[in-house]
């Protein structure tokens, strides 16, 4: 136990995962006794990796630091990570899963995917849809806001002000 600090130390200067890494990185990101420097290195790490397990640690371990302040660079990294694309469908069921914890993350990442400049347009298409599907649900809607202050994403501010005048008070509230 004491010398996971020390392999994620080691991972995070490595330019690759290997293979063998994933459970122990997939531990130090989701479970609950993990420091949050090391749950936000783990995380940092998952980031380079192509794993759906991957995605699904990072989402949980995201959603055990909190808030995107809380979850720094870590949070950024998931959100910037390039493999994070090719997951992009695991990141649409786990945001159609309003509620969880790991949901407003996994909204925050399709929000990422869809103003990204560059990578795959099919992610970036898809994202879009998946988010803008999503909007029409009232509860999806407020887990969508949360996800735009998460990622503090600019695009989505005619939404955020049209959402001040929402109907739903759980909207209104989250906007």
């Amino acid at each position: 136990i004491r010398m996971v600090p020390v392999a994620l130390s080691q991972l995070a200067r490595s330019g690759r995962v290997p293979a063998e890494a994933l459970p122990i990185l997939i531990a130090a990101a989701t479970q609950p006794g993990t420091g949050p420097e090391d749950r936000m290195t783990a995380i940092t790490v998952l980031a380079k990796a192509d794993s759906a397990e991957g995605i699904t640690a990072s989402l949980t371990g995201l959603s055990l630091l909190g808030k995107k302040d809380q979850a720094g660079k870590a949070a950024a990294a998931f959100l910037a990570a390039p493999k994070l694309e090719n997951h992009h469908t695991l990141v649409e069921q786990v945001a159609e899963k309003t509620g969880t914890p790991e949901a407003a993350w996994a909204d925050a990442a399709l929000l990422a995917l869809a103003s990204r400049t560059s990578g795959s347009p099919e992610a970036k298409h898809l994202s879009q849809a998946a988010l803008d599907k999503g909007w029409n649900d009232p509860a999806r809607r407020v887990q969508i806001l949360r996800a735009i202050v998460l990622t503090k994403q600019r695009s989505w501010s005619d939404r955020v002000l049209a959402a001040l005048s929402d109907p739903d008070p759980a909207v209104l509230a989250a906007a």
